[in-house]
């Protein structure tokens, strides 16, 4: 299985159309489209890490679940009607900890998983990326949670004027909250994700019927234009090309262009 694939991801629906034969059948042209849709349509697996690791471990959290899916997946392609226009990896890591180890360590997961995918899938070549998370982009989580305290939280994530370290240690003196953190919120950013964007191939037949040649009625010629000379095309092409002539004499010689 080959699959190619682009650098980017395609967010709108679209269609590609590509020629595959043309053929004449029973006085018609038949031709035969590959129709590609572009739907902006994915598919994302995730793995999980374990805190200030990059290595997969394919027993840690739900990674065996969804590496099965991500092999069924893959499997799948290989149905023509399927065909694959981007695919992504990201690497994350969670906001706690050192910021520039945290970067690092987001590159680090991503490549792990590109490691994986070329072990397993090597025709399957992706655009790989990461992102280190900052408190501030926790308060998604933290509203949609029933975390201990959350006004408290809130205000100490989203304040502007507070550094990445300074802001940890602040949560952790909330101790209900942080547990709260370390066990719900900030183990889904320690992860690397893929990304399939896909669609769906259609072959389209069209098929218009050959337009038949008109035959026009060819007037009898009369005596006097049948008994007089005709202008007669001659064509030269032996040295200089073709020279078309139309004489007007009744006695025509042929001539060759000098050089």
């Amino acid at each position: 299985m080959t699959l190619i694939v682009s650098a980017n991801a395609q967010s709108s629906h679209r269609a590609d159309t590509i020629l595959l034969n043309e053929t004449h059948q029973n006085g018609q042209i038949v031709k035969r489209y590959l129709v590609r849709h572009h739907n902006g349509t994915d598919a994302k697996y995730s793995l999980h890490f374990q805190l200030d690791l990059a290595t997969l471990v394919p027993t840690f959290s739900h990674n065996a679940d969804h590496l099965a899916q991500l092999g069924a997946f893959v499997e799948k392609l290989k149905d023509t009607a399927m065909h694959v226009s981007a695919v992504n990896i990201r690497g994350y890591a969670s906001p706690d900890g050192n910021r520039e180890f945290n970067i690092m360590l987001a590159a680090n997961r991503g490549a792990t998983f590109d490691e994986y995918l070329n072990d397993h899938y090597p025709n399957i070549q992706p655009m790989v990326s990461s992102h280190a998370y900052t408190w501030n982009e926790c308060i998604d989580a933290v509203n949609a949670s029933t975390i201990p305290n959350k006004e408290q939280v809130l205000k100490i994530i989203s304040d502007s004027s507070m550094g990445e370290r300074d802001k940890e240690n602040a949560l952790r003196n909330h101790k209900d909250s942080w547990q709260y953190l370390e066990t719900n919120i900030l183990p889904t950013m320690r992860r690397a994700d893929i990304c399939f964007d896909y669609g769906t191939n259609e072959v389209v037949t069209v098929a218009t019927n050959i337009p038949k040649a008109s035959v026009q009625k060819r007037e009898p010629a009369t005596d006097a234009v049948e008994n007089k000379p005709q202008p007669v095309a001659i064509i030269e092409s032996e040295e200089t090309g073709i020279i078309v002539e139309l004489p007007e004499k009744e006695h025509h010689k042929r001539h060759k262009r000098k050089k």
